[in-house]
């Protein structure tokens, strides 16, 4: 138990939370399950609060998207839950928009050879940089100059935000 003494440990432990627009949902007394929507999600910062609160261990938005014209105002609305964390003083480490490069058949878990393209990256599959890529590399320079800035809110946010992670 040393090695949990101090948060993080001797091996300094960071949690890496994965949040999606479908990450949030209901289940009914019936056990039918709905995904909560645009001013029904309670959003990353409460739901890190809830994990830093439960296991002390420092944590970081280790991986997030969303699909074509909703993206950048997912970004802002993840970044700003951020940055509110980190204002907070918790000890939230990094933020991770994955991935890189748009998926290929991401939207079936891989499960189906279709060759469908999901426009999840910031750039795409001809290195193309996506509006989500623009705002990312900003926030990303701002960052690295030892400037944190919050994003202005963008529309369209939408709890219907394509293809994610375990879906």
């Amino acid at each position: 138990m040393a090695a949990t003494a101090v948060p993080g440990g001797r091996f300094g432990c960071i949690v890496g939370l994965d949040y999606y627009p479908g990450n949030e949902r209901v289940i009914a007394a019936d056990g039918t399950i709905r995904e909560l929507g645009d001013g029904e999600r309670r959003g990353f910062a409460q739901v890190a609060r809830e994990h830093h609160d439960h296991l002390g261990l420092p944590f970081m938005l280790a991986e997030t998207n969303a699909s074509g014209d909703v993206a950048p105002g997912w970004l802002a609305a993840t970044w700003n839950d951020t940055l509110a964390l980190f204002d907070e003083g918790l000890p939230i480490r990094g933020y991770c928009w994955y991935s890189l490069t748009d998926q290929v058949d991401w939207d079936t878990a891989l499960s189906v050879a279709a060759g469908t393209i999901n426009p999840l990256g910031l750039v795409d599959l001809d290195r193309g940089e996506r509006p989500v890529g623009r705002a990312y590399g900003a926030l990303s320079r701002d960052a690295a100059a030892g400037r944190l800035r919050a994003m202005a809110a963008v529309t369209p946010l939408s709890s219907d935000a394509g293809p994610r992670e375990g879906v």
